[in-house]
């Protein structure tokens, strides 16, 4: 079934009239298709889907309503229509109306005049009610994904310093963005390098990706690239147009295209982790040409999440690291004390032994 865009049928058993309204129509931009009989468009709406139907009320014995209810018998899609008709009739205009008709027209000397008005209101309204159910559709989908970044965020808050859990971070944000692929990397201050700790996407085509690369993906260190730091230091979300863009430095530029080939892919999209103006790390997404980001500002909330997360990972991390240290020197003293009391007694009996008096008080 195919759907075509800014088409009306015109089903009009008269020829001359609805040759007459299909040019009058192509006059205003839009494509048609005329029928000349109810068989005629049920034959060719089994097919096609038009954007506008304009249908005569009598088709050779057969009127619009015994044409549209055959049409659901049939469960083909019912377009918007509007009825045409040689005489006005109240109660066909509303028994019409009640099948879902958008308009009534009746077929007199100012029909060719007034038909581009109506078509054009209608068009119109049909366009501001696909955008409503596309708005529609797109709150709800983003209602899904906010409810998962919140269950996600709590699993961050809660989750233990031993667990990095990177993998299902990294999963996340593909879900949120409808990447193909997605990298997780942190900056390595010390080691001055980007590290990649985790991957997400299909594990077959990521095998396939590090074969051709010739080297692990996971725990791979990249160096600094100056020219995307630049790119990227005033925002969060940075588009780049190729997979070569953004690795030039650190892969030959034949093996990139490669993969950018082999794979089908098209944008890329480095989304920084920062907090307090101090870039922790990146995602790095990957899409399949013609396909492009979603849910951004969703992304940026769960992103600065991860930023939390992270900023506490690595405190408790320095914390526990001092407390282990702290607990090392203090077994250092306790030892040297017991060793201090056992050293004392050793000396008293070598002097009681000896015939003198103990030199330290027994503990």
């Amino acid at each position: 079934m195919e759907t075509l865009k800014n088409t009306i049928l015109v089903i009009e058993d008269d020829l001359g009239l609805n040759e007459l309204i299909c040019e009058k129509i192509t006059e205003r931009g839009y494509q048609t298709h005329s029928a000349l009989s109810a068989t005629e468009a049920i034959q060719w709406l089994s097919g096609n889907i038009p954007t506008l139907m304009i249908v005569d009320y009598n088709l050779n014995g057969v009127t619009a309503n015994e044409f549209i209810l055959d049409l659901q018998e049939k469960g083909l899609v019912l377009p918007p229509f509007i009825i045409s008709t040689g005489q006005g009739n109240e109660h066909i205009a509303v028994d019409m109306m009640k099948l879902g008709a958008r308009d009534y027209i009746i077929k007199d000397t100012n029909l060719l005049d007034l038909l581009p008005k109506i078509i054009g209101r209608i068009m119109k309204e049909i366009e501001n009610e696909h955008k409503l159910k596309l708005a529609q559709e797109e709150i709800k989908e983003n209602t899904k994904s906010l409810k998962k970044i919140l269950i996600e965020s709590s699993v961050l808050i809660n989750i233990s310093i031993d667990n990095d859990n990177y993998q299902k971070i990294t999963d996340t944000i593909a879900d949120i963005s409808e990447a193909k692929y997605v990298s997780f990397d942190l900056n390595n201050k010390s080691k001055k390098v980007i590290q990649t700790y985790a991957f997400s996407g299909l594990k077959e085509n990521i095998m396939k990706i590090t074969s051709l690369l010739g080297f692990d993906i996971i725990h791979k260190q990249w160096n600094y690239n100056e020219e995307n730091e630049k790119k990227i230091k005033n925002q969060v979300v940075t588009k780049f147009d190729s997979i070569n863009e953004i690795t030039s430095s650190q892969i030959p530029n034949s093996i990139s295209k490669l993969i950018e080939k082999k794979f089908n892919l098209g944008e890329v999209y480095i989304v920084k982790i920062e907090q307090k103006k101090e870039t922790i790390g990146f995602f790095s997404l990957f899409f399949t040409k013609g396909s492009t980001i979603k849910n951004i500002n969703l992304i940026e909330l769960y992103v600065n999440q991860v930023g939390l997360y992270l900023v506490r990972k690595n405190a408790e991390e320095k914390l526990l690291k001092k407390m282990n240290e702290l607990k090392f020197l203090n077994d250092i003293m306790i030892d040297r004390e017991i060793r201090m009391v056992e050293l004392k007694k050793e000396i008293n009996e070598v002097l009681i032994s000896a015939g003198q008096e103990k030199r330290y008080p027994e503990y």
